[in-house]
C-alpha cells in the first residue's frame, strides 16, 4: 500500500511550531547509500550493533547465535551484559555512539527551523544535539539514564548551553 504523504503540509507546520516530531529507529540512516555500512561515515542501526556485540561474545560462531537471522539489540545486549557486565556494556555503546560522523541532513534541515519545535526521539546518539548546537540553537534535551544514583531519579534535563547548572536531575511522582 501506498501513502502519499503530505510532506510540505508537514514541513510549513513544523517551520511555524505546530507539529510534535516523533523520531524513531533509523534516522540516523538517512544520507545512507542502500547496503552502505560506512562506519566511519554513519552510526550504525540496531541490528548493525546486535551484529557487533553478538561479534564481541566468546561464542559468536556458537549455533545460537547463528540461529538467529538478524541478531536482537536487546537480547544481544542482555546477553553481552551477562558475559561482560553492565559496564563493559555501557563502555562499548558509548564507543559505537559516541564518535563523530557524518552531519545528518535531516537533522541540519531542523536546526535551520528559527520556530520552536518539540522533538522525541527513541534514538540513543547526540546526532540532533549537535546539529542544533552547529547552528546555534539553543534547546534544552530531556533523557533517561539506564542506572540511577537514587531509586526514581533516572529522568535528566539538559538545559542550553548558556544556562547554569546544565544538567538537572528530575523525579516524576
Amino acid at each position: 500500500m501506498d501513502i502519499d504523504v503530505p510532506a510540505q503540509l508537514i514541513a510549513d507546520q513544523l517551520r511555524r511550531g505546530r507539529v510534535t516530531l516523533f523520531l524513531g529507529p533509523g534516522m540516523n540512516a538517512i544520507g545512507r547509500s542502500a547496503g552502505d555500512t560506512g562506519e566511519h561515515l554513519f552510526l550504525p542501526l540496531g541490528s548493525e550493533v546486535a551484529n557487533l556485540l553478538a561479534k564481541e561474545m566468546p561464542d559468536h560462531e556458537d549455533d545460537l547465535f547463528r540461529s538467529f537471522e538478524r541478531p536482537d539489540l536487546s537480547r544481544m545486549s542482555r546477553s553481552f551484559e551477562i558475559y561482560f557486565g553492565r559496564e563493559a556494556l555501557y563502555d562499548f555503546l558509548n564507543g559505537v555512539f559516541s564518535r563523530r560522523t557524518r552531519e545528518n541532513p535531516f537533522y541540519t534541515y531542523l536546526a535551520d527551523i528559527q520556530a520552536p519545535f518539540l522533538v522525541v526521539s527513541t534514538n540513543y546518539d547526540d546526532q540532533l544535539e549537535r546539529a542544533l548546537t552547529a547552528a546555534g540553537r539553543p534547546h534544552h534535551v530531556i533523557f533517561t539514564v539506564a542506572h540511577a544514583d537514587d531509586e526514581g531519579e533516572n529522568l535528566r534535563w539538559k538545559r542550553p548551553a548558556a544556562a547554569q547548572d546544565p544538567l538537572v536531575r528530575l523525579r516524576l511522582s
